[in-house]
């Protein structure tokens, strides 16, 4: 399918301080994208700056072929850019069923939203199951997945996930790339993952970017990217 998401000759940091310089990536229709890299190398500068939070110096963030480089983040949302943050930012003092549903409020259409609400139910089974629980007491794992429901229930055009295995267990890693994956296979969502485990991502990804010191140093597939011996070498510890 075809581009969905395009980030053009991007440079952007914080106040004049540039993180990421002259990179550009693009995101197509019902895709999975990887973004991977050390610490430092800009991967959430990346995601901020897609979002409007960073600061953009030079370049462009267009979506569905409008410009949308200068538009405030919360009308970003509107448009379909949705930020799932590293660590998952739930309201820990608030329910489940709260944390999940504040993701559409600013969606005024009630039957679209009871629909996507029983949509990342039936995706989470534990939203119901824990329907009234304070979503503090969540398992990591299971505050990963009360985040990414928040994120859908805004509507996405692009998910864009911002380390979503951080701080988690092995096995609860891989069942959120296996929802991820759902995701897209089921909703059609196209999604940008940065992520820290690159050979995880790697694997469920349709294509990649290695990101080093603010700038792609080599694209691919997900498959290609994976089996490079220097990716596996310096990204991977193989």
């Amino acid at each position: 399918m075809g581009e969905v998401l395009r980030v053009e000759n991007l440079t952007a940091g914080y106040g004049s301080v540039s993180i990421i310089r002259d990179l550009s990536i693009e995101v197509s229709g019902r895709e999975i994208v990887a973004v991977i890299g050390s610490n430092g190398a800009g991967k959430t500068t990346l995601m901020l700056s897609i979002m409007g939070i960073a600061d953009i110096m030079a370049g462009k963030i267009i979506l569905d072929g409008e410009d949308l480089t200068n538009v405030p983040s919360y009308e970003r949302v509107v448009k379909g850019l949705v930020l799932c943050l590293e660590r998952r930012r739930l309201f820990p003092d608030m329910s489940v069923y709260e944390n999940v549903i504040s993701g559409a409020f600013r969606r005024r259409d009630k039957a679209g939203v009871k629909q996507d609400y029983e949509m990342v139910s039936e995706l989470f089974p534990i939203i119901e199951q824990r329907r009234n629980q304070l979503a503090g007491t969540l398992s990591g794992g299971e505050q990963q997945m009360v985040a990414i429901a928040r994120a859908l229930m805004a509507k996405p055009r692009v998910l864009l996930l911002d380390e979503p295995s951080v701080g988690l267990a092995p096995i609860a890693r891989k069942l959120v790339f296996e929802k991820i994956k759902e995701i897209r296979e089921k909703q059609g969502i196209s999604i940008l993952v940065v992520e820290q485990d690159a050979a995880l991502a790697l694997q469920y990804s349709d294509r990649a970017y290695v990101l080093e010191q603010g700038r792609v140093q080599f694209s691919g597939t997900g498959l290609e990217i994976l089996n490079s011996p220097v990716v596996r070498r310096s990204y991977i510890g193989l």
